[in-house]
């Protein structure tokens, strides 16, 4: 069980991908251009097999969170972002857990300087995944 009310202040925080009603988690593909605001909320960010190398460090996530025609956009506030890899190059299926404040830097507005790495998880296939979905009944 994943708890992120710490980083997001409220124990009731959204999940970007999920439908009222339903325990499934539609992740977002990292090659999306929908600018989907992830403020106060946790978002799963599926990289594609192609992408899976590229997707390894801070500067590559604020390419796609810094809401210029990408998946997400974050221009003020908090947000949790787990990058899965589930199904790209990494057959273990680990993931990333990022932790993103726009406050960090004491700046306003997002940078690099705003995201964190602040966990791994490490062969999720069958604990944290359904499949490539992640599920809600794992987070709190």
């Amino acid at each position: 069980m994943l708890n992120f009310s710490a980083f997001l202040g409220t124990s009731s925080y959204q999940i970007v991908g999920n439908s009222t009603g339903s325990t499934a988690i539609t992740a977002t593909q990292d090659d999306a251009t929908g600018n989907i605001s992830i403020a106060n909320r946790l978002a799963i960010l599926e990289v594609a097999n192609a992408d899976a190398a590229t997707m390894d460090t801070v500067a590559e996530l604020f390419a796609v969170i810094d809401g210029a025609g990408d998946a997400f956009e974050l221009t003020s506030g908090k947000a949790v972002v787990i990058v899965d890899t589930l199904g790209a190059a990494d057959a273990a299926g680990d993931a990333v857990i990022y932790y993103i404040d726009t406050t960090l830097d004491g700046a306003s507005g997002l940078s690099t300087s705003d995201i964190v790495a602040v966990g791994t998880i490490t062969n999720m296939v069958g604990s944290l995944a359904a499949g490539s979905a992640f599920i809600t009944t794992n987070f709190m």
